[in-house]
């Protein structure tokens, strides 16, 4: 059918052409160009038949029209050939062919009755124009050519007038709107060139200038050919509305303003050629002015008027997208707060359709939070001032049968005419409250325990601090609890065992309180307690003694069987006491109770603040101390117990604090742990320690050992393996005669410091054990680790000078020798210990008995007596040099006395 087409087309529009070139006779005139004619129908019949019943009306009026002129110029021609040039039957039938293509061009019906309208304005203003024109230069020259009468007159006037009429639809069906194919395009141009050679064609007529095969023929054949091919299209011509201004438009409204100028030329030009009083054409040139200015304004009127309800239905469009997308739901209730709309989120909101809602009761839809029912509240909003809003929260029963929380507003707009309702929103913050319920026990709870954090354990002391304030009897007290060795157990055992442990400690704890008590988890180990209605002292620390024996009970853990035992400081209330005085307070406590020995309650008083306070006094000094050289090195000789000669010696720090004298380790080491100083000092004293070892050996006729204590908190240290190298390798020192020594403790943390003393070992230093017995004593801690020797502690040496049997101690040297480790007594103070442990095979001792911690200076004096002696050191001596070599007037007296208040390090 393509092919149909285009070879129509294609014949036509030669034929068109060929009819101008070729000379005009009757023959050519009746094959070409009534030929053209014939093609031009041919393709309207051949589209007519390929289109359905609901289609052909288009079709069949071109059809009908071209018929019509067919048979125009087939009168026309038989009347030429008969001489006949007066019939009237060609012009009739030429006028009767532009009737079924005005019906053509108004089968296209436009459902926008505005846009219609404006085409309809816009055409009749250039039809006005345009017939102005066609009167000036066709009208009115054929009413004054005396020649033309009778029935030419009448289609000379005729004929134009309904030319410009079947222009004007042409120009509506243009600006009506966009046509979805080309027969449009093609019906347009057709009428558009079909209408315009016909005027030419008419006004050369005027001016006896047409000639037969003129240019203006083959406009006009060509315009039939493209009307004939509009018929063919496939579909028929269907109203589009546009969506948005098209560049038609544009120029639609450039010509419009264009066209309203025309008569106003006319009329100029007629002021300046005609004479005013009779000329037709200045009185019609003026009536299409007026014509034209009347409709622009009733045009320009429309076009305010569409603009605004343009701009209502696109607020109306967007107000609509917002309730409809929007998240909230929205209803609008009347006065007597039943729903008349219902927004589509109420389905997501409600679990409702938005239908199930009109109707209803929203006081029977919402359940209220507040003290007075939402129907009491919604008939005090109807008296308020109009646009007042009233906020609303509380909770609904989804559809699923579940209670979830809403908030929202309520706006009176009852005296709003475009609104008339209660306008209520709401949202469902179920989430939110959820959430912000978990952000709320997140910021006041521990998530471990479940238990109350420091932020709101602390609320509850500052509340409970101002109801004891204001009651004066009777008092309350805090309890500050930490677990001893917990970090052991949680290394040694893995982070999930110690946060089991944690939560039955929590568990044991709470079981120990009355249910107005309040106990928190400060975090790690610490665990705190609030005591209101405190009868008495004794009652605080009953309780802080119960706790204590809960957590020493077996708990059972991963399978695992574990006493907790825990240092409890107990603060009481005082009338100046604030949260942060009790809280301190009872940290104070509970440090003094981890120095007395761990596992006890210590209850605060002044005397433990004033050695808090020295306490931090020493961390703020210890600095300035390492920098400024108040450190030094103090070394206690170990000898052999059978012959008591000198086997080596063990260094000890000493600090000569400038106001506190000369301070023993036990008081300031642990500070040095907390501050991490400890690293610094340790490593300068095995570094002193290696080079003072090197000058003995190198003045000395005997391999003299050196003993270094080292903290846990330097073998966790990954340079510290580093450390040691470098002061071997600096001092030239035999790793050999090095012995490391360590506390029994540190073994309980295997996994970090195993392989550290395995490094230790392989390079040749020595490892003990020292205070043996008194910490995590275990066969399998010295069967693991590479030690070397174990250092009895003092404790159980004090013993044998009382008359006990020893058997403890010879357990002790029973075990070593199994090992194969060398034994070492610490805090030898009397001969009769000294010969018990000979009698034990103990092979090493020190103590004060044997000799104190002694100088460099004073350590030099002694090797050189020793090198001119054989045998026994001069005990005479021994004390003199005792007091010469340490502190004075401090070491006399202890050396008289037994180790008890005496520090062997």
């Amino acid at each position: 059918m393509r092919r149909i087409k285009v070879a129509l087309l294609a014949t036509g529009v030669i034929a068109s052409i060929a009819f101008t070139v070729l000379p005009v006779t009757p023959s050519t005139t009746m094959a070409l160009s009534n030929g053209t004619i014939l093609l031009a129908l041919l393709a309207a019949i051949i589209g007519l038949q390929r289109v359905d019943r609901s289609q052909r009306s288009f079709r069949r009026r071109i059809a009908m029209g071209l018929g019509l002129l067919l048979l125009a110029e087939l009168a026309s021609w038989g009347a030429a050939q008969t001489a006949a040039g007066d019939s009237i039957l060609p012009a009739v039938l030429s006028m009767l062919s532009v009737l079924p293509f005005a019906l053509a061009a108004t089968a296209v019906s436009v459902n926008d009755p505005d846009r219609d309208r404006a085409a309809r304005l816009d055409a009749a203003i250039l039809c006005l124009v345009g017939g102005l024109i066609t009167w000036h230069l066709l009208l009115q020259p054929a009413i004054d050519d005396a020649r033309i009468t009778g029935i030419e007159l009448v289609a000379a006037l005729t004929h134009p007038v309904i030319d410009v009429l079947l222009m004007g639809l042409v120009l509506r069906l243009l600006f009506s709107g966009v046509l979805d194919n080309r027969a449009r395009w093609l019906f347009s141009a057709g009428i558009v060139l079909l209408v315009v050679s016909d005027a030419v064609l008419r006004w050369q007529l005027l001016r006896h200038w047409s000639q037969p095969g003129s240019a203006v023929d083959l406009v006009r054949l060509i315009g039939l050919v493209l009307l004939g091919a509009s018929a063919m299209e496939a579909r028929t011509p269907r109203y589009r509305p546009p969506t948005q201004g098209t560049h038609l438009d544009r120029w639609r409204l450039v010509v419009i303003l264009s066209a309203v100028l025309l008569p106003q030329v006319v009329l100029a030009v007629q002021f300046a050629t005609r004479d005013l009083p009779g000329s037709q054409t200045l009185r019609i040139a003026g009536a299409v002015a007026s014509a034209t200015v009347t409709l622009v304004a009733i045009r320009m009127w429309g076009m305010l008027g569409q603009a605004r309800r343009l701009e209502a239905q696109r607020g109306a469009q967007r107000f609509s997208a917002l309730i409809h997308h929007s998240s909230d739901a929205i209803f609008l209730a009347d006065r007597d707060g039943f729903v008349m709309y219902a927004s589509p989120s109420v389905s997501a909101i409600l679990g409702a359709a938005p239908d199930e809602c009109v109707g209803v009761s929203l006081a029977a839809l919402l359940i209220d939070d507040h003290h007075t029912g939402l129907s009491a509240r919604f008939d005090a909003l109807t008296e308020t001032v109009p646009g007042t809003t009233m906020d609303i929260g509380g909770r609904f029963t989804h559809c699923s049968g579940l209670e979830r929380a809403f908030e929202g507003t309520v706006r009176n707009l009852l005296d709003d005419r475009n609104v008339h309702a209660m306008v209520v929103t709401l949202r469902d913050i179920t989430a939110r409250r959820e959430l912000e319920a978990q952000l709320e026990r997140r910021a006041f709870h521990d998530e471990l325990t479940g238990l109350a954090n420091r932020s709101l354990f602390s609320d509850r002391l500052s509340h409970g601090l101002r109801r004891a304030s204001r009651r004066r009897v009777p008092a309350m007290a805090v309890l500050f609890i930490d677990l001893d060795d917990f970090k052991a157990i949680n290394d040694g055992m893995g982070h999930t065992t110690g946060d089991a442990l944690l939560i039955q400690v929590a568990e044991r704890i709470r079981v120990c309180l009355r249910p107005g008590d309040s106990v928190a988890r400060f975090g790690g180990d610490e665990f705190a307690v609030l005591l209101e209605d405190v009868p008495s002292e004794t009652h605080a620390t009953e309780v802080a003694r119960r706790i204590l024996e809960m957590l020493q009970m077996p708990m059972k853990v991963h399978d695992l069987e574990i006493g907790m035992p825990a240092s409890i400081g107990v603060a009481l209330f005082a009338d100046d006491s604030t949260v942060e005085d009790m809280l301190r307070d009872a940290d104070i406590a509970m440090y003094s109770a981890k120095a007395r020995g761990k596992g006890c309650v210590v209850v605060f008083d002044e005397a433990l603040r004033t050695l808090a306070e020295q306490r931090l006094a020493l961390k703020v000094r210890l600095p300035e101390a390492l920098r400024s050289g108040q450190f030094r090195v103090v070394y206690q000789p170990i000898q052999l117990v059978r012959d008591q000669e000198l086997y080596g010696f063990e260094a000890l720090i000493r600090w000569d604090h400038p106001e506190r004298g000369v301070m023993a380790p036990d008081d300031f080491i642990a500070v040095a742990e907390e501050t991490g100083l400890i690293v610094e000092i340790g490593r300068w004293v095995l570094e002193e320690a290696c080079r003072q070892a090197v000058i003995w050996n190198q003045r000395s006729q005997r391999r003299l050992t050196m003993n270094v204590n080292v903290s846990a908190v330097q073998l966790h240290r990954r340079g510290f393996i580093a450390d040691v190298r470098r002061a071997l390798t600096t001092t030239g020192f035999d790793p050999e005669l090095l012995t490391i020594e360590i506390t029994e403790s540190v073994l309980v943390e295997h996994e970090q410091v195993e392989d550290a003393l395995h490094q230790l070992r392989a390079m040749g230093v020595h490892i003990a054990i020292d205070d043996f017995g008194t910490g995590y004593s275990s066969l399998a801690y010295l069967q693991r680790f590479p030690v070397s020797s174990v250092k009895v502690d003092r404790a159980f040496i004090a013993q044998l000078a009382e008359g006990r049997e020893p058997a403890l101690v010879r357990s002790i040297l029973a075990v070593a020798e199994a090992l194969s480790l060398t034994t070492v007594a610490e805090g030898v103070e009397t001969d009769e210990q000294l010969q018990i442990l000979d009698g034990l095979d103990c092979r090493l001792a020190q103590g004060f008995f044997l000799n104190v911690p002694q100088t460099p200076e004073s350590i030099d004096e002694l090797l050189l007596e020793l090198d001119g002696w054989s045998g026994r050191l001069d005990q005479s001596r021994r004390p003199a040099r005792g007091v010469d070599l340490t502190n004075d007037a401090a070491i006399a007296p202890i050396a008289a006395t037994t180790a008890a208040t005496a520090n062997a390090r």
